[in-house]
């Protein structure tokens, strides 16, 4: 191994420390709730395998600390280690890893432009029809108003309409742990937050557009969305991830 792969491995530095300590595969895969599988391919640094870079972060992490080794540490070596995979298929001609990720942010930038552009299209007729409308309610008011003051010579107070304040839905998302296991979540887009929860601990998240979760065990986990159950799929010590609502 040169100097420059040394530095910039992170599976085989945590096997090379879970095998001087002692540590099995099937310990930490108990303890982190990660399948044996997806550990495997951390220690091997199979990056096609691995799942997206946020989840492997995160799956670092929590192999890390079960070892007892800096978590940031690990991080660090995993980031170069992108970086260097990156710089070869650049070297190569794009390899095709690195396209098929650049094709995939194409496509999902692609179809974010083109929601938002609906969007925008839908709101500028919702708003011109809005204003065509009152509009036309206050030429017909005006028109009742006049024929009023003819008829009567006096006109009658026009009583105001009151319209209720529409009262944005909020997402109120209520986790209980079944067996202990660790979950990331991603609040309306935002920075992700990491929790390992022991069973009967209770979790209460807020949200105005919805979550992203990956939760590291199906079965250790029972999730309420505003007071109604939500459905985990998998097995239990399966990693999923879930989108709610």
């Amino acid at each position: 191994m040169t100097f420059d792969e040394e530095i910039t491995s992170f599976g085989r530095y945590l096997r090379q420390i879970r095998l001087e300590k002692r540590i099995s595969l099937d310990k930490i895969s108990e303890e982190t709730k990660i399948g044996k599988n997806s550990l495997r391919y951390i220690e091997a640094e199979d990056h096609q395998n691995l799942p997206a870079e946020v989840y492997v972060k995160g799956f670092l992490r929590a192999y890390a600390r079960v070892i007892e080794v800096d978590e940031e540490e690990v991080s660090r070596r995993y980031r170069l280690s992108l970086e260097a995979l990156e710089n070869a298929a650049d070297k190569k001609g794009a390899g095709p890893l690195l396209r098929s990720r650049l094709w995939l942010y194409l496509v999902m930038a692609v179809i974010v432009l083109l929601c938002m552009g609906t969007l925008s299209i839908y709101w500028a007729f919702y708003f011109v029809q809005q204003n065509q409308a009152g509009n036309k309610n206050g030429s017909e008011s005006a028109i009742e108003t006049v024929s009023e003051i003819q008829t009567t010579g006096s006109a009658k107070p026009v009583p105001l309409k009151k319209h209720p304040e529409s009262v944005a839905e909020k997402w109120v998302l209520k986790v209980k742990a079944i067996e202990k296991t660790w979950m990331k979540v991603i609040n309306d887009g935002q920075i992700p937050k990491e929790y390992t929860l022991n069973p009967d601990d209770v979790l209460t998240l807020e949200a105005a557009t919805g979550f992203d979760l990956l939760i590291g065990n199906a079965k250790g986990l029972q999730l309420e969305l505003n007071d109604k159950p939500v459905r985990i799929l998998g097995k239990s010590g399966q990693v999923v991830s879930l989108k709610i609502p």
